[in-house]
């Protein structure tokens, strides 16, 4: 199988973290953020990477026989 680790240079990692920012989820109760600012591009990357594997298989095998979604079919490290 194969590993990589994701690396953002120092250089670009406060645009990167610029780009994500304003989509931060937040606690619907406290209104807090659910990740701070470092961690939140991460989760969206993992979270992105499910939603294409999901819809591709789902396209491909039908939305009853696709595997479930799921959520950590990547590591980030």
């Amino acid at each position: 199988m194969p590993s990589r680790t994701i690396t953002v240079s120092t250089e670009k990692w406060e645009r990167v973290k610029a780009a994500f920012a304003p989509s931060i989820p937040t606690d619907d109760e406290t209104g807090q953020p659910e990740y701070t600012e470092a961690e939140w591009p991460f989760v969206a990357l993992k979270q992105y990477v499910a939603g294409m594997v999901r819809s591709y298989e789902q396209d491909r095998q039908g939305k009853d026989n696709a595997p479930a979604y799921d959520k950590d079919i990547m590591t980030v490290s």
